[in-house]
């Protein structure tokens, strides 16, 4: 193959119109160590095509380079060109000359070169020159690896080498730490195949590894040696594990029992390795141990398969060994609660009813507590029930006989325990209002709860009457309010005024009339009065006295609940006076009468 190139050089006069260069070719003998340099020329050519440009005319050239020189005159020479630029022009050349390399295959040459010309038409002198170092090639002289393939070291394999000498015999060396395995002559591709001793020795250093970074060597006589690293697989051999599995217990519940695993012996690693671990599994969870006689506890196991499993010092692991346990599924118990009074007002106890559903495993037990409190206060002491309970569903009822008023609201919690867990529910018993209230000593009824101070009418109702369906607020009218006048009195004279409001029913029922009457006094006496009538018949009356000398409002109000039929005529009456003995003015500041 030839090697070509070239160098440029420099030159003094007509600046800017030439160019020059060194080229030079040359091939190589790896037999002989040698380079022979076929082509050294210098060359110069015009770039400018000024009137006073290229010219023909002699000169005086020089070359040398690796013990060869050349010096001549009268050289002739023309560069002359019809077009920019012209044409190169060799002016001095030393060619197919040997040149020898050193014993490793290097070379290194100083090539110098050089023209002078006196330029005839600006009588100048025209210099142009090469000095360089040029770097040949190395030949190479040993040896060298070709594309290398990792291999499996118990099989036969080879490497590939690019061989340039042919006389020259070729040892190839192999090494890790302490281990050479030596082949010569050695020829590329030629089979290698380490022996069962050597196999062993490598085992031995490399308990811990699964490929081995061989270095390898390829020696070329006495001209030098190439080397490269290549890695070797080892063929995995799984350790040998035959344990037995022992759990403790051999029925568990999942998520809740802890199982502890044994095993009866250890594994064998092969191959030079050692056993690293022991890894055993059940369920979700893996437990990792560098002891066969480790104990292995799962906390909460959630599964019923154990698997145990010996890896070595490479890593290999053993074929798995199983065992399975019986393992049951496991549900917190449900509780559903409620808690209610009996039927009997007067009666103060309260009955509690529970029921749910519970996991079905081994030696299973229910157990139960209730505890209350008044809303808001402090919790009783808990008290213990017996459940029943059988195939995966408990109850309980039972009347509790503590003292529960009627008149409290009071918050329940119980507890159902079972082997593992246990739930806390809660339930309120409301207080006991009563569908009706008498009292027969002052003869009033009310519907829908107690009677209380505010309940002075005959009968009270909670809530809305209805007949035949209807809201009866909506059949007769409801909300209907008038407020007739208000006005002020002159101050010294006797007083009074009235006013009444009546309406015509249609339909029969039930009617809630109630009439206010509102005065106020400056420095005086009054009375206030209010007075429902149906169909001319006074169905309630309400009178107010003012007896003391200062500035208070005083009132009255006749309320009432009452039967009507249609056609019958109510009338709401408000009156008033005042005293006229006293100064100051009396006002009925407002007097309302309002059907609902």
């Amino acid at each position: 193959m030839t090697i070509s190139g070239y160098i440029n050089g420099s030159y003094t006069g007509y600046a800017g119109r030439y160019e020059v260069r060194l080229a030079y070719e040359y091939s190589q003998n790896i037999a002989g160590n040698y380079s022979l340099m076929e082509k050294c020329e210098l060359q110069i050519r015009s770039i400018s095509s000024s009137a006073d440009g290229a010219y023909s005319d002699q000169g005086i050239t020089s070359m040398s380079y690796a013990g060869y020189e050349v010096n001549r005159g009268g050289v002739s020479y023309d560069f002359s060109w019809d077009s920019d630029p012209g044409p190169w022009v060799t002016v001095a050349s030393l060619n197919n000359k040997i040149i020898n390399h050193a014993s490793d295959g290097s070379k290194i040459i100083y090539i110098s070169a050089a023209f002078w010309s006196n330029d005839p038409q600006i009588n100048s002198i025209l210099k142009a020159d090469v000095s360089t170092q040029l770097v040949l090639r190395s030949i190479p002289r040993y040896s060298t690896f070709g594309t290398l393939t990792p291999f499996v070291i118990e099989q036969p394999w080879s490497v590939s080498v690019n061989k340039y000498i042919a006389s020259e015999t070729d040892t190839l060396t192999i090494t890790y730490d302490t281990f050479t395995k030596t082949v010569t002559p050695y020829v590329s591709g030629q089979q290698i195949q380490f022996t069962q001793a050597e196999l062993a020795e490598l085992y031995a250093l490399t308990p811990n590894l699964s490929e081995i970074p061989f270095t390898l060597t390829i020696t070329t006589g006495s001209l030098g040696s190439s080397t490269a690293t290549l890695n070797g697989t080892i063929t995995p051999v799984a350790p040998t594990f035959e344990a037995t599995i022992t759990a403790n217990p051999s029925v568990a519940v999942s998520g809740q029992t802890t199982v502890v695993v044994t095993l009866s012996e250890g594994g064998t690693a092969h191959e030079g390795g050692t056993i690293a671990e022991y890894v055993v599994s059940l369920g979700s969870q893996t437990i990792r141990a560098n002891s066969s006689s480790a104990t292995f506890a799962f906390q909460h196991a959630d599964g019923d398969t154990i698997t145990a499993q010996a890896v070595d010092s490479r890593g290999w692991a053993s074929s798995a060994i199983t065992q399975t346990i019986t393992l049951y599924p496991y549900a917190m118990p449900s509780v559903t609660v409620s808690v209610s009074r009996t039927p009997t007002m007067a009666d103060t106890t309260a009955q509690l009813t529970m029921s749910g559903t519970y996991a079905v495993v081994p030696n299973q037990t229910l157990t139960g507590s209730y505890r209350y409190r008044e809303s808001g206060g402090t919790w009783s002491t808990a008290q213990s029930i017996t459940l029943t309970y059988s195939g995966g569903t408990w109850s309980f009822s039972a009347t509790l006989l503590d003292t529960f008023s009627i008149a409290n609201v009071y918050e329940f919690e119980v507890t159902v325990s079972d082997l593992y867990q246990s739930v806390i529910a809660t339930a309120t018993l409301l207080s006991a209002e009563p569908t009706i209230d008498i009292d027969t000593s002052n003869q009033r009824v009310k519907i829908g709860g107690f009677l209380g101070t505010e309940d002075d009418q005959s009968l009270s109702v909670v809530g809305d009457i209805y007949e035949g369906g209807q809201k009866l607020s909506e059949k007769y009218g409801s909300g209907t309010t008038l407020t007739e006048y208000s006005y002020r009195t002159s101050s010294s004279a006797n007083s009074q005024t009235a006013m009444s409001k009546s309406w015509t029913v249609s339909g029969n029922g039930f009617v809630h009339v109630s009439v206010t009457c509102i005065a106020s006094a400056a420095d005086d006496y009054g009375t206030t009065a209010s007075q429902i009538n149906r169909a001319g018949t006074v169905m309630a009356r309400s009178c107010n006295r003012e007896d003391t000398n200062d500035t208070a409002q005083y009132a009255t109000c006749a309320s009432i609940l009452m039967a009507v039929t249609n056609g019958q005529v109510i009338a709401c009456t408000c009156g008033s006076t005042k005293d006229g003995t006293e100064t100051g003015i009396f006002e009925a500041v407002a007097i309302n009468c309002t059907l609902t």
